[in-house]
């Protein structure tokens, strides 16, 4: 994507103010049991764009995590167990973790829509979230599994 290498700051503020903007969409009028209701939705499909701005985020301020890393974000890092060595760059292991992180948001975010749906409470958004994290479970098992 030629837009995030070249204006990483613009792309990670884009993607909080598109989670800023859907959370609160979702939310409104705030109250409790909204809140209860709703943040499944905000769990497993609003959380994507929040997700894109945490993984710029070394590269929206890289002179930031390069300074308290020690290292550029992009240096090779290597780890050896038993045999095996094997080499890596940062941002990878970065993206990586936080990729990790936030699948299981969608999973807990599907795991409550489903209960909310078993309770009957805001059965469109609740039935969003149980869906789509149903498919992207689907998609993580079978699809990258084969890679």
């Amino acid at each position: 994507m030629d837009f995030e290498r070249n204006h990483p700051i613009a792309l990670c503020a884009l993607s909080l103010l598109v989670w800023v903007v859907v959370s609160a969409v979702t939310l409104w009028p705030f109250s409790w049991q909204q809140f209860r209701d709703r943040f499944p939705f905000i769990l497993s499909i609003a959380n994507l764009s929040l997700e894109l701005a945490v993984m710029d985020l070394p590269k929206a301020f890289r002179g930031l995590f390069e300074v308290l890393l020690g290292h550029s974000i992009y240096e090779m890092r290597f780890t050896k167990s038993g045999n095996i060595e094997s080499g890596w760059q940062w941002i990878n292991r970065w993206e990586g973790h936080v990729g990790s992180l936030f699948f299981w948001g969608i999973v807990l975010g599907g795991i409550w829509g489903l209960i909310n749906l078993i309770r009957g409470r805001a059965r469109v958004t609740s039935g969003l979230a149980f869906a789509f994290a149903f498919l992207i479970g689907v998609y993580r098992s079978f699809f990258l599994s084969a890679l």
